[in-house]
């Protein structure tokens, strides 16, 4: 089993955090040798990113205009796990 706080430095390390499809980011080889992580697991470790404010996200696709999603102003708490896994699945 992966290590999840190591698994969130992994990611700011590589700089997986950037608009890259969460299977991708499975994928690498660095997270693989790291006793892999599933998709799950990076959706998670990216919500807990945000949490901690050291990762942001917009609130619509890029080169549109947008606002930063603030998440302690969101009133769904499964929101920003619906949208991790959704774009994940979607790429």
């Amino acid at each position: 089993m992966i290590d999840p706080t190591k698994l969130r430095q992994e990611i700011l390390d590589l700089g997986l955090e950037d608009e890259i499809p969460l299977p991708e980011i499975a994928g690498i080889e660095e997270i693989r040798s790291e006793g892999g992580a599933s998709v799950e697991d990076i959706s998670t470790a990216l919500i807990e990113l945000l949490r901690e404010g050291r990762i942001q996200i917009w609130g619509a696709p890029w080169l549109q205009e947008t606002d930063l999603v603030d998440p302690a102003t969101t009133s769904d708490p499964d929101y920003l796990v619906r949208r991790w896994r959704l774009a994940g699945l979607r790429d």
